[in-house]
């Protein structure tokens, strides 16, 4: 082709380029940005056609034709459909276990309120037993002190004609004690101590006294002792029997 030619045909090209383009034709060629956006897509579902098949590749499964639609991953729900009666199963023994809690904690509730009232009984008969020993032991020393304190008169019950254990007669009235009618002794009595001083001009002597549960018989220790279980009449009296000890004389009243 001559120079004429090929310049003759790019001036033929840049008229053709120059010419007006009729708007159906101008329809139909796409843009640019209709291209992109074109590419942009197939690259898309490219890339998501790759996640697919490394995806199915990972899971055992054969990758989807191209075009399929896209399967739903329902192992999700088999796996719940899997796990609900273990759900249930586990539900069940949960509540089973609260049951059990349940019953438990009631039972040691109801063994923690038995133990209490059982410990209470014991307290509230502990209290009775002990209020009840109380009451007798004050019972017993109201009854020894009544008897040997306010129950009777060694004042007056010592007066009258005793005899003693040697055969003598000795009568005793308010202060004194006659042996003979021109001998006789000065007495106090001391009824708290269960105590008898006697004098007879400068001689001075006392000791204890006691007399018999039916007052019928006095005996005198001036070893000054005292047996309080035999003046209370708990014990009997051993210088009564008959066998007077040195020290101790027991007179008999006679009037």
């Amino acid at each position: 082709m001559s120079p004429k030619t090929k310049e003759g045909t790019k001036a033929a090209d840049g008229a053709s380029d120059d010419l007006p383009v009729a708007p159906a034709e101008a329809a139909k060629r796409p843009s640019v940005s209709a291209k992109q956006k074109a590419k942009a897509e197939k690259a898309a579902q490219r890339q998501a056609k790759r996640k697919r098949s490394r995806a199915a590749s990972a899971d055992g499964h054969a990758p989807a034709p191209a075009g399929a639609p896209a399967q739903r991953d329902t192992s999700a729900g088999v796996r719940s459909l899997a796990d609900a009666p273990a759900s249930a199963t586990e539900r069940s023994s949960r509540v089973s276990d609260d049951s059990a809690s349940s019953e438990a904690a009631r039972y040691s509730r109801d063994a923690v309120q038995r133990e209490r009232a059982k410990k209470g009984r014991v307290r509230l008969v502990m209290r009775v037993a002990i209020g009840v020993l109380a009451v007798a032991v004050a019972g017993v020393c109201a009854y020894c002190a009544w008897t040997i304190w306010w129950r009777y008169d060694d004042a007056a019950d010592i007066q009258g004609t005793w005899r003693s254990n040697s055969g003598a007669t000795i009568t005793i009235d308010a202060d004194k004690m006659h042996l003979t009618d021109d001998v006789s002794y000065d007495y106090t009595l001391d009824t708290g101590a269960k105590i008898i001083v006697y004098a007879f001009s400068s001689s001075q002597g006392q000791g204890s006294y006691r007399f018999s549960p039916d007052r019928s018989a006095l005996v005198i220790d001036e070893s000054g002792s005292q047996d309080w279980l035999v003046a209370l009449g708990f014990v009997e009296d051993p210088q009564l029997d008959g066998t007077v000890d040195d020290g101790v004389s027991v007179l008999v009243r006679t009037s």
